[in-house]
């Protein structure tokens, strides 16, 4: 189980109707999305997200009644939405959090070159030391 979400027994409606195998493919794609994400595997998050406009694209042409008309339906694709949401939250902030870091590391280096340009032999007296 990920993010809370239960398993669905076998019988149910997503399972036993072809219409709705879009959206198990998409519940899929969220989860892994998710998991991944949780692992900070950047490269199975850009591997899934690159399959998600697909999915998408295959979820709409299920007929809009078959929601409407089922209850279990429209909560799986709720739950979903909010699965994908949750992600992409996530994702915007870790890419905030990095864009932030790299202008403290940039602005680190920055410094860092400046002194070492800036930096002079320092020029000091003999002591006497015979006294």
């Amino acid at each position: 189980m990920i993010h809370g979400q239960r398993t669905p027994p076998e019988t149910d409606i997503l399972h036993t109707d072809s219409r709705c195998r879009p959206l198990l493919r998409l519940r899929q794609l969220a989860t892994e999305i998710a998991a991944a994400s949780e692992r900070n595997d950047l490269n199975i998050v850009e591997r899934a997200t690159a399959l998600l406009p697909d999915a998408v694209e295959q979820c709409r042409g299920i007929d809009p009644d078959l929601a409407r008309q089922n209850v279990e339906v429209m909560r799986f694709i709720s739950e979903t939405h909010k699965m994908l949401s949750d992600c992409d939250a996530t994702l915007q902030n870790t890419k905030a959090d990095i864009a932030t870091e790299l202008r403290r590391v940039r602005m680190t280096q920055k410094n860092r070159e400046w002194v070492q340009q800036n930096q002079r032999a320092v020029v000091g007296r003999r002591l006497d030391t015979s006294k």
